[in-house]
């Protein structure tokens, strides 16, 4: 029997190889992402089979699987200086909750990471240059509360479970849903009262966030994630950052 988890990544080509190469009767594939938006999740239907079990968002909540969740609309800067004041200010409202601030590029998390310390916030900067040893320790003084902010790129996009991490922040979109879907999962793992929120910072300055941000607006994401969305009504009754508002299965 052959067992792929993450069986999104099989169309790639390693996975794909060694997928066809295995004599396996019974084969079961697992994701909670395995729509792509090349299309190439119809070959995971022709290698794996076809699909047996899905379930929705409300009801992952109700077996208390993952975490109620806020998705707030999108967050608007006008240029990078502004975009950081935005991020801090966000920060500031969440200062006793375990956040994840997520990037692209190495480059700007080490920005973000040093103007944090700076400021005064309890950081910890985890990337794909991060020592094992160093990274292992970074995530023990995250659950201890030593640090309460973990910035970072696309390393931590898959495979860590924080069930006391409770904010989400995309700073940068690569305009992946699969890869959106993916962040967001960081922070969705169930705790008793807890309620995930998520963020994301767009610099209206640079038209490649809001292109990319349009490619994951018009993706499918999750089913029955539409009522978790705060949209410019929700903001202004409670008083909080300014947005933009349209339909869509989640709005960012």
């Amino acid at each position: 029997m052959l067992i792929a988890d993450e069986v999104h990544h099989v169309p790639a080509k390693t996975f794909k190889n060694i997928a066809l190469q295995v004599d396996a009767l019974y084969r079961l594939g697992l994701s909670a992402t395995p729509k792509r938006r090349d299309g190439n999740h119809e070959f995971i239907y022709a290698i794996i089979g076809d699909l047996l079990l899905s379930i929705d968002y409300e009801e992952l909540i109700k077996l208390r699987v993952v975490a109620p969740i806020e998705v707030y609309d999108a967050v608007f800067a006008l240029g990078k200086e502004d975009k950081i004041k935005k991020l801090i200010n966000i920060l500031k409202k969440h200062e006793n909750e375990k956040i994840f601030i997520f990037t692209i590029y190495l480059k700007t998390a080490e920005e973000i990471y040093e103007t944090l310390l700076r400021a005064g916030f309890k950081a910890v900067l985890i990337t794909g240059k991060t020592p094992s040893t160093k990274r292992k320790l970074a995530f023990k003084y995250f659950l201890n509360g030593k640090y309460n902010i973990v910035v970072t790129t696309t390393v931590l996009d898959e495979g860590i479970t924080v069930p006391d991490a409770e904010v989400a922040i995309i700073y940068e979109n690569s305009g992946e849903a699969r890869q959106l879907i993916q962040r967001i999962g960081r922070i969705l793992n169930y705790r008793p009262g807890k309620t995930a929120k998520i963020y994301e910072i767009i610099d209206v300055k640079n038209p490649r966030e809001y292109y990319k941000r349009r490619w994951v607006r018009d993706f499918y994401i999750f089913d029955g994630m539409e009522k978790y969305v705060y949209d410019e009504k929700h903001a202004k009754e409670r008083g909080e950052y300014s947005s933009f508002s349209y339909q869509s299965k989640l709005t960012f």
